[in-house]
Parts: C-alpha cells; structure tokens; sequence
C-alpha cells in the first residue's frame, strides 16, 4: 500500500482530522479556524494566512481536506490535486478561485487553499431575490458553465449547495471535486455511487442509473437547480434516489418567467437526446430591457 493510501486509511477511523496533532495549522502556514462545509469526500475550513497575517495582511481563506470518511484505496492527494488543476484551468469570475496547492509536511495531508467566499447559498438567497435578479443570477451561473464546458469540463454535481450567491447577484459556483474531464481520465477510479459523488435531487436519471457525467447531465442539473431557484419547488415528487422516467410537465413551469419555459421543459426531459447543450440563448443574445419587457416586467 502507498504511503498515501496509509494515510487515507489512518484519517478514515479519525472522528475530525483537527483530531490528529499538527493538523490545526497546515504546514505552519494556515491556521484553521472553522469548519464551513462537508460532504462525503471533503471538508472545507475558514483559515488565515499567517505568512499574509505576519506582514500585516490579515488574509482570510478557505481549506479544503480530506474528510474522515475518505477511503483508504483512495489517492487523497491526487483527487485533490485533480480539482486544484480543474480550478486553475477555469479562472472564471463565476467560479471560486483556486490560490493554492500543497502537502501538509508533518500529517502529509494535501489540501486546497481557495478564496474566501462571503454570501449565502442559493436557495436561502433565492428566497429574497426578486425574478429579475433570479435572472441575473441564473445569467452568470449559464455563462460559467458555458465556460467549463468549452473547455471540456462537466462540473458533474451543480445544486444549490455549490452556489454561493453575493451582493449584486453575483453567484459562484463551487466544488469541482467530481468533476469530469471530457479530454483525459483522472490518475484514480471514482465510484461515484459508493462515495455519493452527486445530490440526487438534481442529478440527471442516468447519471442516478451510475452513467458517467456528461455536458447533458450537467444542463439537467443546472435547470434543476433554477427550477428550485425561481420557486417550483424541486424537480422530484417521488424518492431522489428513482431516477425520473417522464419529463417535468408545462404545468409545472408556472414559476419560471415565460421566455425560459420551453428551455426548462427540454432541459429536464428523462432523456438526455432531447436536452440542449447549452443554457437559455436569451441570456447571451437578448439585451436585460427586451428581456425583461418580454416577461412583462417593464
């Protein structure tokens, strides 16, 4: 077993990594300070950079490690290498900044340091956004994943909890862990059904059945998401775990502004044939006044 594997296997019967000593601060450098987020691969830490800090830059950042249930096959530090590298290659303002790569000299833990990101997640902040700006939101979110896409990126896990909405209706898409590279295959295997690599509420039915993720998988998830986000509720009325067999009906679209319906209703069909590839056209081609005065809003 290598020496990563080791290590994978001694964090997973830790109840917290802050549990193992010298992990409170990653290679003297990064202090953490409070847990932000989980899932079942990852966590990520509020820190300061105490080099940034020494100079009188008092730089609050965020961490990425590996989390206690990471399995001990698993190549930690190249999984989380994969995501830094997707990060970099992305470098779009929609989506969180990647600063930093490295391995924890004394617990050997590899982390991520990206920026700190202040706002809420996307359905808290949705439930105060009028549709203009859940619009607006929905704008940047299609043009950064446009963006992954032309790059031959599938983000393979767009929901709610991966958006951080800020002021101005800007949003940030975030975590690109399980992310899927349509030009060359990862340095490890992902079983993504045993390590829950996706939300089921918004992921696409074949994607549930343990198909890879593709660009079409990715447009279902998004239009999931902005289906919750303009306030229909989500997608499923049934168990997440069954994948959906029939696409969502025109009844169900009464939330979503009228110029997008035919958008959302192609986009959440069952099968993937019959999605387009690409986010709503009017948020590229239509100016914000012909948009708005479309729906009624001007």
């Amino acid at each position: 077993m290598s020496e990563l594997n080791a290590i994978a296997k001694k964090l997973a019967v830790k109840d917290n990594l802050l549990h193992l000593p010298g992990v409170s601060t990653l290679n003297d450098r990064y202090a953490l300070k409070k847990k932000i987020g989980e899932g079942g691969l990852c966590e990520v830490w509020s820190a300061v950079d105490k080099r940034a800090d020494y100079f009188g830059d008092r730089r609050n950042v965020a961490v990425k490690i590996p989390s206690k249930d990471m399995k001990a096959k698993r190549d930690i530090a190249a999984f989380l290498y994969a995501e830094y590298r997707f990060l970099v290659r992305v470098s779009h303002p929609n989506a969180v900044r990647a600063l930093n790569y490295d391995i924890d000299r004394k617990s050997k833990i590899p982390f991520i340091v990206m920026e700190l990101l202040s706002g809420r997640q996307m359905l808290n902040a949705a439930a105060e956004l009028s549709t203009k700006e859940k619009i607006a939101v929905s704008a940047r979110l299609s043009q950064v994943v446009c963006h992954i896409h032309s790059l031959g990126i599938v983000h393979a896990d767009i929901n709610p909890s991966n958006i951080i909405v800020r002021d101005g209706n800007d949003a940030k898409l975030l975590d690109f862990g399980v992310a899927v590279d349509l030009r060359e295959s990862r340095p490890f295997h992902l079983n993504r059904k045993d390590i829950k690599a996706f939300n089921p509420l918004y992921a696409a039915p074949e994607v549930i059945d343990g198909e890879t993720p593709t660009i079409k998988s990715d447009i279902f998830s998004l239009a999931a998401t902005l289906f919750e986000c303009f306030g229909s509720g989500t997608i499923r009325k049934e168990s997440p775990e069954v994948p959906l067999k029939t696409p969502v009906s025109f009844s169900r679209l009464k939330a979503i502004p009228v110029v997008l319906r035919l958008w959302f209703y192609r986009a959440l069909n069952a099968d993937p044939r019959k999605r387009p590839f690409k986010p709503p056209a009017v948020f590229k081609k239509v100016s914000w006044h012909e948009l708005l005065r479309t729906i009624g809003m001007l």
